[in-house]
């Protein structure tokens, strides 16, 4: 499940609390996920990791990090060539909807103040990252060309267009709600999963105001066999795990992400071990046959010695038979026509010498 709009009306809320803020290093923790340094006034130095991978996309203050990535994405660079040292004024929601933005504003190499918004985009396998000044895009995590998405044409230089969603009414301004119908359909930030937990209770006679005040103060991340809010999901009828909300959503997919972290990081090596260990076990029958057949290499030194010795009392053919020095029995020795008798003997010890070396 996807962080809905009303929980990350919460998020946003907590995060406001660090506001004003300084950005320090900005680094890649996987290739869609990045830890940007925050230096606060009150609460320290902060950890805020922003991850927008179509599975396990949302926003939170880590206090552990499991690992960094050696090499920045270009997107990476771009950011800290930009907006290192940057000051976070603001963590706006735009419209109650899956997108947070971070108000930026920094110095230029002329001095002159420059304001970038970083939009960031939790929708799924829409999920991106998106810097933005005046208006025009200047870089995202997400490239998407005109031939992808003719609607939105995500890359620098394009007009920025946030995604457009159907009319609804605001989640603290409504009245009358239908009781029949989806709160997705009625409501800007409802998910299903908490449409359903809002009707449960409403049924239930809870109201709705006081459930919605539940979501906005709730200091609690409640995560279900496959679903979280930071509110308890009654409806579900089962025991949940709890955490502190940050806390909580750095545990969410920490089992999984680290299996992606560990292939993306190490996925060279990897490939580079598989690649060499398909190598050697196709040379591995051949090398087996060559040590068989390696185990003879003495008699190649004994057919040179043999050759050298009768050079002057035989005749060059196809196949000569003499004597072993050691048994007395005959050795038959294979002569190439092409050469004569020494060459023959010499490139015997070579043979012998290039198998010696080989076993």
């Amino acid at each position: 499940m996807a962080i809905d709009g009303l929980f990350l009306y919460n998020i946003q809320e907590k995060l406001n609390a660090y506001t004003p803020c300084k950005i320090g290093k900005i680094q890649n923790i996987s290739d869609e996920e990045i830890l940007i340094h925050l230096y606060t006034r009150n609460e320290g130095n902060q950890k805020l990791v922003i991850n927008v991978h179509s599975n396990t996309n949302r926003v939170y203050i880590a206090n552990f990090i499991p690992g960094i990535q050696p090499e920045p994405s270009n997107f990476v660079m771009v950011l800290r060539k930009l907006c290192s040292q940057a000051i976070v004024e603001s963590f706006e929601q735009v419209g109650y909807d899956r997108i947070l933005c971070l108000h930026l504003s920094c110095r230029n190499e002329f001095q002159d103040l420059v304001k970038y918004d970083l939009n960031i985009e939790l929708m799924g396998k829409y999920a991106n990252m998106i810097l933005v000044k005046d208006g025009v895009i200047v870089d995202a995590l997400k490239r998407i060309p005109v031939y992808e998405n003719a609607k939105r044409f995500i890359h620098p230089g394009a007009k920025y267009v946030a995604p457009t969603q159907p009319e609804k009414k605001n989640p603290f301004e409504i009245k009358n709600i239908d009781l029949d119908q989806s709160l997705v359909k009625q409501i800007y930030g409802f998910s299903p999963l908490l449409s359903n937990e809002f009707m449960y209770r409403m049924n239930n006679s809870e109201k709705y105001v006081d459930i919605l005040n539940e979501v906005v103060n709730s200091n609690t991340l409640y995560i279900y066999k496959k679903d979280f809010h930071c509110i308890e999901l009654k409806h579900l009828n089962e025991q949940p795990k709890t955490y502190t909300i940050m806390e909580g959503l750095n545990h969410l997919y920490e089992e999984d992400e680290q299996k992606k972290r560990i292939k993306e990081q190490y996925g060279d090596i990897i490939r580079t071990v598989e690649k060499e260990k398909l190598k050697q076990t196709k040379k591995l029958p051949k090398l087996e046959h060559a040590l068989e057949d390696g185990k003879d290499y003495h008699k190649y030194q004994e057919y040179g010695d043999l050759i050298f010795a009768y050079m002057y009392q035989i005749q060059k053919e196809k196949t000569i038979v003499l004597p072993s020095f050691e048994t007395n029995e005959d050795i038959t020795i294979p002569i190439d026509m092409r050469y004569d008798l020494k060459t023959n003997a010499n490139k015997y010890y070579q043979k012998y010498h290039k198998m010696k070396r080989s076993y």
